[in-house]
């Protein structure tokens, strides 16, 4: 590239401040560019580039009477060609985005200003400037020439056999016609797939490809960096961020200004990832519109609640206090904003709605906790009654007027394109009613078994090999929202087909599955799970699964159909595997029965996950880390991880939850020792001793090995060893 004589440059500096104009232009000519000349406003510099030749200008964005970018429009009216560069605060940075992308300004600086990237980009774009002049080269002089390439890629899909030289020819012709990438051009006449378009400039041009798990949950702070108007423009998202910088998948990797642009907006390194546009299309619809949701739920609470600050008497205002008005607008209004916010809140199972003696509060409970949303915390206690009733309302079978007996409803909704079950309880304190309102996600079966598992190939082969039989019973175990019902959803589904005749007896049903007969338990009908699972019998299934087995009859029923040529999957309420085979037997099924039907045991728990935005590698105390299992081995190569803290996880550490598995395989050994009654403690060791039995304790090691789990949590499921022992 030719490097310009900068002496010769005229440089125009517009800016209302008379410090940091004067400290501008002095930087400017110290530089060398002796031909720098100031504005104090817009309308002089125009006025200026009406009388004398400009090469660039840099204005400020907020300035009296005409801003910046008007400034440059009129400028540009007398000079087409001048370069032109805002200056901008943080606050305004969505209107100098706006500017950029509709092409008024070819590039802008966010305050306060690197001298030395100022000079930089300077330099950049005037030799950038001159070069173009040189190649009679019109295109755009602040976006990265990616079409230059364009043969060149071209020309490398046919070598590599992608496509044929016509197709080229076809692809060149489609891409000067509309101005798009080579490759696009491709992709759109039908000549080469995106699969393979992406995999060919990876290899062309060493970019890493955006894996599908990568678009599978992005962080709301990532669609905070971005605007949507900007990802959609230029074809890009966030997908995640940690301490080494934000990774953004884009269909261009190799414009520079743009990727210079996002390091501005997020304030921190920039890694490009090689995305798909169907693929990023396709996020930006789905994520961005969660987002846009949410914040809009936000808004219109804090409508009612006047900017998150509680007027009690503003809000009775709006309804007649007379009487419980479950259809009063802004009831109606709070309401849908409680149950909005709930479910974009990636990872809300319960919404508690819960009377005090002079107010009432709204709780969720995320990854296993409960905490009170900004603004749910005092709410008036002359609303609670109407809030309640709208909720039965929205039931359609739970009774207003009823309030001294618990009653059960079910709500379903559509929120931000899903479609959302509420299972509702009500319960009568001394306060008034309280409600509990469960979140039953119908996209949650959609979870496969490498999910849950984490990709465990130990447990996975085990589990397909299990869940694959004809006949036997595997079994689930663990405490209520363990996530029990999750992992038997995933067998199902990994075994469903029109050859097989899935039947399911649950209560309640949490997670509708199509394809399958499942069936609600109502005890008041007479749809107990033993009437429910004789009849089954009579409906020629292949797979049987049993939401849980409480009682003798039940589990009775179930072990037979087991033996009588019916797979069986059903959980139990134990605290490890072993157990679940003496909780049988403490059930008054026969040893004999239990160790020839049952195949496979799980015990599992939930745990809660360090936070991908802040976490960081952390030394933990080796004594408390031996005191939970680990080994001098293991301690000298072992690398461990924590959450500092940040708007994400809302300043915890952690964010989501995984599963902890415990795993035990029944083998001819341990039928033997059953069938002779051995305890729980024998079982499992013959298990380890023959290489069936994991322990949830090595789960925990190893999600804490792989930076998934904190000490703190993995302190929940390991019995700890007295420290002074050690």
């Amino acid at each position: 590239m030719t490097e310009t004589n900068i002496e010769n440059i005229v440089i125009l500096v517009v800016d209302d401040d008379p410090d940091l104009l004067e400290t501008l232009v002095d930087l400017l000519m110290v530089e060398g560019f002796n031909n720098t000349i100031q504005a104090e406003d817009g309308p002089t510099a125009v006025e200026i580039a009406q009388n004398r030749h400009i090469d660039l200008i840099i204005s400020d964005l907020n300035m009296p009477g005409m801003d910046g970018i008007e400034t440059i429009k009129k400028i540009k009216n007398y000079q087409p060609n001048v370069i032109s560069m805002i200056l901008t605060g943080f606050g305004s940075m969505d209107v100098a985005i706006k500017a950029f992308s509709e092409s008024k300004v070819d590039d802008f600086l966010s305050k306060p200003i690197e001298n030395d990237e100022l000079i930089e980009k300077i330099k950049l774009y005037i030799n950038k400037r001159a070069a173009n002049t040189e190649n009679n080269d019109s295109s755009d002089m602040v976006r990265k020439d990616f079409s230059a390439n364009r043969n060149y890629l071209g020309q490398f899909l046919v070598d590599n056999g992608y496509i044929e030289d016509e197709d080229l020819v076809l692809g060149l012709e489609k891409s000067k016609e509309t101005g798009q990438l080579i490759g696009l051009s491709l992709v759109d006449l039908g000549l080469i797939t995106e699969d393979e378009l992406i995999k060919a400039i990876s290899d062309y041009k060493g970019y890493p490809i955006a894996l599908d798990r990568d678009f599978s949950n992005i962080p709301e702070e990532c669609l905070r960096f971005i605007p949507v108007a900007f990802a959609k423009e230029h074809n890009l998202i966030a997908l995640s961020s940690d301490e080494t910088g934000v990774k953004v998948a884009m269909v261009n990797p190799d414009d520079l200004q743009i990727t210079d642009i996002l390091k501005v907006m997020t304030k921190q390194p920039i890694t490009p990832l090689l995305g798909s546009r169907s693929k990023i299309q396709k996020a930006i619809d789905e994520f961005y519109s969660k987002y846009e949701s949410q914040v809009k739920a936000s808004s219109a609470l804090t409508d009612i609640f006047n900017d998150g600050e509680l007027n009690v008497q503003d809000i009775a205002d709006k309804i007649d206090d007379s009487e419980e008005d479950g259809d009063a607008a802004p009831i109606r209004q709070l309401v849908d904003t409680i149950m909005q916010k709930a479910v974009l809140d990636n990872g809300t199972s319960d919404i508690h709605i819960e009377p005090e003696e002079k107010s009432f509060r709204v709780r969720f409970r995320k990854d296993g906790k409960l905490y009170i949303p900004s603004g749910y915390d005092k709410l008036p206690k002359n609303i609670h009654g109407s809030v309640i009733a709208r909720i039965k309302i929205l039931t359609g079978s739970m009774q207003i007027d009823i309030k001294m007996k618990p009653q059960d409803g079910k709500i379903a909704k559509k929120i931000a394109n899903r479609e959302v079950d509420f299972r509702v309880a009500s319960l009568p304190t001394i306060h008034g009613e309280k409600i509990v309102m469960r979140i039953l996600d119908k996209t949650a079966n959609n979870r496969s078994i490498e999910e849950i598992f984490c990709d465990n190939q130990k447990f996975i082969t085990m589990f397909r090999k299990n869940i694959g039989r004809k006949d036997g019973m595997v079994l689930v175990t663990g405490p209520t929202g363990s996530g029990k019902t999750q992992t038997l959803a995933a067998a199902v589904n990994a075994i469903k087909g029109i050859d097989i005749n899935i039947c399911t007896a649950e209560d309640p049903v949490e997670i509708t599955n199509p394809g399958i007969i499942q069936v609600q338990i109502d005890d008041k009908q007479g749809r107990t799970f033993p009437v429910v699972l004789k009849q089954f019998l009579r409906q020629d299934p292949d797979v049987i699964m049993i939401g849980e087995m409480r009682d003798y009859e039940t589990a009775h029923i179930g072990c037979e159909a087991a033996l009588t040529g019916h797979l069986v999957f059903s959980t139990l309420h134990t605290n490890d595997a072993p157990s679940a085979v003496t909780r049988f037997i403490e059930m008054k099924i026969p040893a004999y029965l239990v160790s020839t039907v049952v195949y496979l045991i799980i015990a599992q728990r939930l745990a809660r996950t360090v936070c991908k935005v802040c976490k960081k590698e952390h030394k933990y105390d080796e004594l408390e880390l031996k005191a939970i299992g680990f080994t001098d081995e293991q301690l000298k190569t072992a690398v461990f991880y924590k959450g500092e803290g940040c708007p994400n996880c809302k300043g915890t550490g952690q964010q989501g939850r995984v599963a902890l598995i415990e795993m035990l395989e029944i083998n001819d050994k341990i039928r033997h020792a059953v069938t002779n009654g051995a305890t729980a403690l024998e079982i499992a060791e013959i298990g380890r001793q023959t290489g069936v039995y994991f322990s949830l304790e090595e789960d925990v090691h190893k999600k804490m090995l792989e930076g998934r789990i904190d000490l703190a949590e993995a302190q929940k499921y390991i019995m700890a060893k007295d420290i002074e022992e050690l």
